[in-house]
């Protein structure tokens, strides 16, 4: 047994100290919903630290001589096999803490890193919606002009999903359309919940209504300015000259070129 203490404490402090970041990296590539792929994630975290915790119990266990001791090296006989097995789990959990909190450290790391150089760029700024504004979102509260059509993939925070679902849009044509879905193009992790400046892609779902001329549209963005709305904050002119420039407009590209300007400046 004693030639194979050294390799075999070699193979577990590795086990704990690289091998919760490799599993890391993996469950975060693995395609898999929302909780499943937490679970992975926990999973991938602790489950080299049980491995190996177990592996060094399993090793020592079959040692028993019938002696009790401790770090050390003082000894006392046993009181029964259940002492040696009791002291073994504890003096086993003490003696791989240092590699484990290690591992735990580099696990989070890859997280972390994962979740800032790679999550982040799934979708290239060529795969995302750009170029002249198309059309025009209205919330109950607040109004923008988006690019491309409805269907391309943008880039959104998980709140303005949640913003936009419901939201009455204008196009160039003068055609309106309801976003009644809005489908992230892939899972959205709790890390995208909570840091609100976080955006993943996504795609808009809209269907035809409901019937509103131009003039519909524009009392509906006039009224968001003139009460107190979160819009106001993020005006760029003056609310006056807003609404003047909103009254101009004559036609729905010119309405959607107005709000553009009005929220981009």
């Amino acid at each position: 047994m004693q030639p194979l203490i050294l390799p075999l404490i070699l193979v577990v402090h590795a086990l704990l100290v690289f091998a919760p970041a490799v599993s890391m990296w993996f469950a975060m590539s693995r395609p898999a919903p929302g909780k499943r792929r937490w679970l992975a994630m926990v999973l991938a975290l602790t489950g080299p630290l049980v491995a190996a915790y177990l592996l060094v119990v399993i090793a020592w266990v079959p040692s028993y001589s019938g002696e009790c001791g401790g770090w050390l090296g003082e000894t006392s006989p046993c009181n029964g096999f259940g002492q040696y097995v009791t002291e073994t789990l504890y003096w086993a959990a003490m003696g791989l803490a240092v590699p484990a909190v290690v591992g735990l450290g580099n696990g989070v790391g890859v997280l972390l890193l994962r979740w800032l150089f790679v999550d982040r760029g799934r979708a290239s700024a060529s795969s995302l919606a750009g170029g002249a504004p198309s059309f025009l979102v209205i919330q109950s509260d607040a109004f923008a002009v988006l690019c491309g059509a409805p269907a391309d993939p943008r880039r959104m925070t998980a709140l303005a999903m949640r913003h936009h679902r419901g939201a009455v849009c204008l196009g160039r044509g003068g055609e309106v359309f309801t976003l009644v879905e809005v489908n992230p193009l892939h899972v959205v992790t709790l890390l995208d919940r909570l840091l609100p400046w976080r955006k993943v892609p996504a795609r808009l779902v809209g269907q035809p209504g409901p019937d509103m001329s131009l003039e519909d549209v524009r009392a509906r963005l006039l009224a968001i300015l003139q009460r107190d709305s979160s819009i106001a904050d993020f005006l760029a002119m003056p609310a006056d000259a807003a609404i003047a420039r909103l009254e101009r407009a004559q036609s729905p590209a010119e309405l959607i070129d107005a709000a553009d300007a009005i929220t981009r400046g």
